[in-house]
């Protein structure tokens, strides 16, 4: 069981680098900046806004567009594994 515990952990940890490295590949840093305090950080949504000094409509635009940047990213990159 401990084993099956750390391979899980080992998992979940590529899993966040992959994440984070894939985020800091975004050319925009307002973008990089909400994901990475949202999903690395885990910073809360709800304080999202006054952490990165933004309101809540902004931030909803951002977190759209660095969403769609990211799939685009990783489709970029699935596309020249091939």
């Amino acid at each position: 069981q401990e084993t099956e515990i750390l391979t899980a952990i080992r998992e979940i940890t590529a899993r966040r680098q992959y994440m984070a490295d894939l985020i800091n590949q975004l050319p925009d840093k307002a973008q990089r900046d909400l994901l990475n305090a949202q999903y690395i950080e885990g910073i809360k949504t709800k304080n999202l806004a006054n952490v990165l000094g933004m309101n809540d409509r902004e931030l909803q635009n951002i977190h759209r567009k660095a969403i769609k940047s990211l799939e685009h990213l990783q489709n970029q990159l699935k596309q020249s594994e091939t």
